[in-house]
């Protein structure tokens, strides 16, 4: 028999069991509990061959929501002569929900949704990663990219990450398999079944609020279709269906008109409005944007990086700015192997706001920075003035959920910086913006009249907003100070080189600080670095080796003295283990852009193992992992 649990607005706990042909006397008792504790019991004697549908108020009960995710877990037991014949188990939780033209609303509020896409592929394991690693990403979306949904593309995804997105509050859109394609009638029939499937295997999860009904980008079909929402209603009433394309117009027999907007090409608007897409005012949810418009790898220059990462900003205010857009879901959480066409020639997908190991490019401090739960503060740049055109620092971007920030360069206070609410107005976290390294420095250390100092800062300004490219005013500036103020070429080169590209020194020294509520709660500094050092980050220093094996990552990134990371390292080293472990993967590693994961599997052997990794240059390096069963 299957156990289904749908959760409603009323709190009402609706039971379908299907028996086949029962033996009489048959007895089936439906247990309740609550943190362990059993808080309902129900007892009913069912006829053979019958389904078992039951309805009944929950008093008292605490709902699921994404900040508190509480989780009730029913038990239904088949009884033959008071004999235990079959049970079963399953953890559920209760929550209204509704997509609406209005948005997205979970327990009666209206909520933004902001996301991306997963794909379950790893390095070296393909999707059969186990459950560690399946539970690490839903964190990983969650806690450190600080989104509230995630779209499971385009297949149905492992049971341990959609359990720990129920346990730690991350709503998912699941969908059947499928990209483009539609088949012959065989094709349709496998259809028809993986919705059955995917709905009867999860339907219990109430982290799960849409079912996609529909191959990923395929063209209308109407009457496969109609017959996939039919199935899907029939199965469960209580969630929405979608269908995912990408082009307008679309015939929409699902619930939510789920759409993948790729009109953002970095200088446009970032979302197409609805109802162009729609024609008519219907529930919206935009499911993939950016991804193969502006792919980005993490050893790109620090410009196409920022890029990468602007360009998911600019989608997301938009999202933000239309309350008929539930929300947007990006594509993707994580770079992946692919086929021939879609790669970068090495067959990776680089789409991704982190890179296959799961560590972070700039465009994921776009979501990280919306959180509440931590202060969050990602400066778009290591400052480095030979990184860019003249030597000139353009303006830097910092996304970041702090109120203010404060700048410092070479321990000379520059200025304070809020967030820039006039270019982002409508995402609850807009960046701030560093557009004026100057500042009072040419006022405190030259002897300059203050308005001369006025001009000259506006003219060096100028210089590294636009280049020899000046505008108007910034040439009539230059004109006044070069006629009437005797400034030669000679002195606004040094003026240049000593406030802007710190010519003839070891390189400039940034601090940022970051405070909420006027208190310093993060601070990063940044610029030439003169030293490399490399660090080791395990995720687990215990695993356990039970049915299975267990595995975790290590990451091994190169740094500079402060810390930040150096993108263009690609040093390679060699990983050996103790008995207790092997590496998944090669031995011979190489960094990529400055950082790597390293995955090791456990081999049964019990008690304290250690990773080994060499470098030519830094030694060797010794992680130490305890094995348990």
């Amino acid at each position: 028999f299957d156990g289904g649990v749908v959760s409603a607005s009323r709190m009402i706990l609706d039971t379908t069991l299907l028996l086949s042909e029962p033996v009489s006397p048959t007895n089936v008792v439906l247990e309740l509990f609550y943190q362990g504790e059993c808080i309902q019991t129900h007892t009913f004697i069912p006829q053979s061959g019958e389904e078992l549908h039951n309805a009944s108020l929950i008093e008292d009960i605490k709902r699921w929501s994404i900040d508190e995710p509480t989780l009730y877990e029913l038990t239904a037991t088949i009884y033959i002569e008071n004999e235990i014949v079959d049970q079963v188990r399953s953890r559920l939780g209760f929550r209204s929900m509704a997509f609406r033209e209005e948005g997205f609303v979970l327990n009666n509020q209206l909520l933004k949704l902001i996301g991306l896409n997963r794909h379950q592929s790893y390095p070296y394991m393909g999707y059969a990663a186990p459950a560690r690693l399946q539970r690490k990403d839903a964190d990983f979306l969650k806690y450190d990219l600080g989104c509230n949904i995630v779209r499971c593309s385009h297949y149905m995804q492992s049971d341990h990450f959609i359990n720990r997105c129920d346990e730690i509050g991350l709503l998912v859109f699941e969908e059947v398999p499928g990209w483009q394609y539609i088949g012959d009638d065989s094709f349709k029939q496998h259809t028809y079944q993986n919705v059955k499937d995917m709905i009867l295997h999860h339907y219990n999860h109430p982290s799960i609020v849409i079912w996609g009904v529909r191959i990923n980008e395929s063209p209308d079909d109407h009457d496969f279709y109609a017959e996939t929402n039919r199935i899907a209603h029939v199965l469960d009433d209580s969630r929405p269906t979608g269908g995912v394309r990408n082009f307008p117009g679309s015939e929409l027999l699902e619930n939510v008109y789920t759409y993948n907007d790729f009109s953002h090409t970095g200088f446009n608007v970032g979302l197409t409005k609805p109802i162009k897409i729609t024609k008519k005012l219907v529930p919206y949810l935009v499911t993939e944007y950016n991804g193969h418009m502006f792919p980005t790898k993490k050893f790109d220059t620090e410009h196409r990086r920022f890029e990468h990462a602007h360009r998911h900003l600019a989608v997301q205010d938009a999202s933000f700015s239309n309350e008929n857009i539930s929300g947007a879901i990006g594509w993707c959480m994580s770079d992946y192997n692919t086929h021939i066409q879609f790669g970068s020639g090495d067959r990776i997908c680089y789409h991704g706001v982190s890179d296959m190991f799961r560590i972070p490019k700039y465009a994921a401090a776009v979501y990280a920075s919306q959180q509440t739960t931590k202060p969050v503060m990602v400066v778009s740049s290591n400052l480095v003035m030979g990184e860019y055109p003249a030597t000139a620092i353009p303006s830097t971007y910092i996304f970041t959920n702090c109120d203010y920030v404060k700048v410092y360069k070479n321990d000379e206070y520059i200025d304070t910086f809020y967030s820039a609410w006039e270019h982002y107005p409508h995402i609850p976290n807009a960046p701030i913006v560093i557009d004026d390294y100057i500042a009072n420095q040419i006022h405190i250390h030259e002897s300059y009249p203050p308005k001369v100092a006025d001009k000259l800062k506006a003219v060096l300004s100028s210089f590294v907003q636009n280049g020899m490219k000046l505008d108007k005013k910034s040439k009539f500036l230059l004109f006044q100070l070069m006629a009437f103020h005797k400034i030669t070429i000679k002195e606004l080169m040094r003026l240049y080189g000593e406030y802007v590209g710190d010519w003839g020194k070891e390189g400039g020294k940034y601090r940022f600080e970051g405070y909420i509520n006027d208190v310093c709660v993060l601070v990063s500094n940044k610029g030439a670095s003169k030293e490399m050092h490399i660090v080791l980050q395990p995720d687990d220093v215990v695993l356990q080796h039970k049915d299975t094996y267990d595995a975790t990552r290590i990451v091994v990134k190169m740094v500079d003295e402060y810390m930040n990371d150096l993108p263009y390292a690609f040093d390679s080293f060699t990983v050996q283990t103790s008995e207790h472990f092997e590496v998944i993967g090669p031995k011979q590693q190489a960094l990529i852009g400055g950082s790597i994961g390293v995955y090791v599997k456990t081999t049964g052997i019990i008690g304290l193992g250690e990773v080994v990794l060499h470098f030519d240059h830094f030694g060797e390096f010794v992680v130490k992992i305890e094995v348990t069963e």
